[in-house]
């Protein structure tokens, strides 16, 4: 009986999850997360998770970057260097089947923790640069100018 109820409940969840009754984030234009992220960057991963601390890290190697040109102090002559992700005790965790996996290369934004360095979660923007659009890889090299209007007119860091 109790299996019963417990499958009721998990139906119940789950068809209020399909019908929207849980709210979900709100979409975003691209451009809206483009800005709010420290950096944006076309990177392969090499290899990870390796855990770190609190942390699982990913080497990476960068092959484009469209926003936070500055704070990537830590590349090497090679745009090797590690991205940080939430470790295994966190819903934010980047790794298992819908994760980052070694390999593939990515469109990524995130954000930079001082003393760490680039930090991405699962809720940032993590998207395979194959399914990437080749419209939507165009408008990424104009992005920022968007970003350095809004920060002019509106006063809102972005």
């Amino acid at each position: 009986m109790e299996i019963h109820a417990y499958l009721l409940v998990l139906s119940c969840f789950l068809a209020s999850c399909y019908s929207g009754l849980i709210p979900k984030r709100p979409s975003l234009h691209p451009q809206q997360d483009f800005c709010k992220a420290d950096f944006v960057i076309r990177a392969d991963v090499v290899s990870g998770p390796e855990t770190e601390g609190y942390y699982k890290v990913f080497k990476i190697n960068i092959t484009e970057v469209f926003r936070g040109v500055s704070g990537l102090h830590a590349l090497d002559a090679n745009l090797t260097t590690k991205l940080y992700t939430p470790g295994e005790m966190s819903s934010e965790g980047v790794t298992g089947p819908y994760g980052i996996k070694a390999g593939v290369e990515y469109l990524l934004h995130g954000e930079i923790l001082k003393g760490v360095g680039m930090y991405t979660r699962f809720t940032s923007v993590r998207k395979d640069w194959d399914d990437v659009a080749p419209q939507d890889r165009e408008k990424l090299q104009y992005y920022e100018t968007g970003c350095e209007e809004r920060n002019r007119f509106t006063g809102v860091k972005a």
